[in-house]
């Protein structure tokens, strides 16, 4: 599942390229669908984390230390990678054949990074890198759960969670209508969207759901899927939204209902495919180095027609999804570095 989410991520940023080209599609295109449904992956990688976190919270006098475990490790990832994304990588590569210098592609870094700041809450929320959004995003759910379950007012976290989960679908897919409200800020970064999934997760961890079972989350996320696929054709026709959003209410059912997939009281092996395990392990990596081989590809086409190909809505995310698996997995045979793909 998680390898399955990775590649939907993956197809969202890729199929097509332009958005502007994707929201010319009717409603019923496969393209448009594709992206639609793939909206499952994030929300189920925020309810898959609350899970995990809270098997690892079972002794509430732990909960401080996990916390800290959790932050060292995605403010490290974080800042590494913004910094990653900082470089002009595209001019890495043929670093001999042009004058650049290592001075030179330092300089460039440390350039970029200083536009970057000129915004600071927008690169402590994103980063260099639009996805990286979901670093920081993860550590405020972690951080803001730590404190509620610490304090023994769990239920008030259900009910913030779902307030801010709210507040996010009106400051953002219902923006444009009546009922919308203007916040400065993209309310997919944050707790707004996020918190909601990872207090689910952890909310399932503790109740230990006993009649769930692979189909059963199948069921929800489908039914979560024509939810919001009606909800942003309602949006669209009547308010001319655009039928392109990170998410909106019905998107709950979908994230929860693909992580019901695998959180089952019986192990689902009619799913498993243990040779995809240990790819499985590595997905945060290939989440965060995609972005590389997007613009790689993007780049090569733009400048060698010839590999236009290359971009076609089918080929693209395949060669992304195969380069970024092939990279997280030798960086991870790597032990110095290997902690940036875990």
């Amino acid at each position: 599942m998680r390898i399955a989410a990775t590649l939907a991520v993956i197809l969202i940023h890729t199929m097509p390229i332009s958005f502007t080209e994707l929201e010319g599609y009717s409603s019923s295109s496969p393209a448009l669908l594709i992206n639609q449904f793939s909206r499952f992956a994030v929300p189920f990688f925020f309810t898959i984390s609350g899970f995990f976190w809270g098997k690892s919270i079972s002794d509430k006098n732990n909960i401080f230390l996990v916390w800290k475990k959790y932050a060292l490790r995605f403010s490290l990832l974080f800042i590494s990678w913004t910094v990653i994304y900082s470089t002009p990588y595209m001019r890495i590569i043929p670093l001999l054949n042009q004058e650049d210098t290592i001075l030179n592609l330092i300089k460039q870094t440390y350039w970029n990074l200083s536009s970057f700041a000129t915004h600071p809450l927008t690169l402590i929320l994103e980063g260099s890198k639009s996805h990286l959004w979901f670093l920081p995003s993860l550590l405020i759910c972690v951080s803001i759960s730590s404190v509620f379950v610490k304090n023994k007012i769990t239920p008030v976290l259900y009910v913030a969670s779902i307030l801010l989960y709210v507040i996010g679908v009106l400051g953002k897919s219902y923006s444009n209508t009546p009922y919308g409200i203007e916040i400065d800020i993209n309310t997919r970064d944050g707790p707004f969207f996020g918190l909601i999934f990872f207090a689910t997760g952890y909310y399932l961890s503790i109740t230990c759901p006993r009649r769930t079972s692979p189909r059963y989350g199948l069921v929800v996320l489908l039914t979560g899927f024509i939810a919001q696929a009606i909800e942003l054709n309602i949006l669209n026709i009547k308010y001319d939204v655009s039928k392109i959003q990170d998410y909106c209410f019905s998107t709950y059912l979908m994230g929860i209902g693909a992580a019901m997939i695998c959180i089952t009281q019986k192990s689902p092996t009619s799913f498993r495919l243990d040779r995809l395990e240990f790819i499985g392990k590595l997905t945060l990596g290939i989440y965060l180095v995609h972005f590389i081989f997007i613009d790689a590809i993007i780049e090569i086409s733009k400048k060698s027609p010839e590999f236009i190909t290359l971009t076609n809505p089918y080929i693209f995310p395949s060669i992304v999804f195969i380069s970024s698996i092939v990279f997280s997995l030798t960086v991870n045979l790597t032990k110095q570095i290997k902690w940036l793909v875990r």
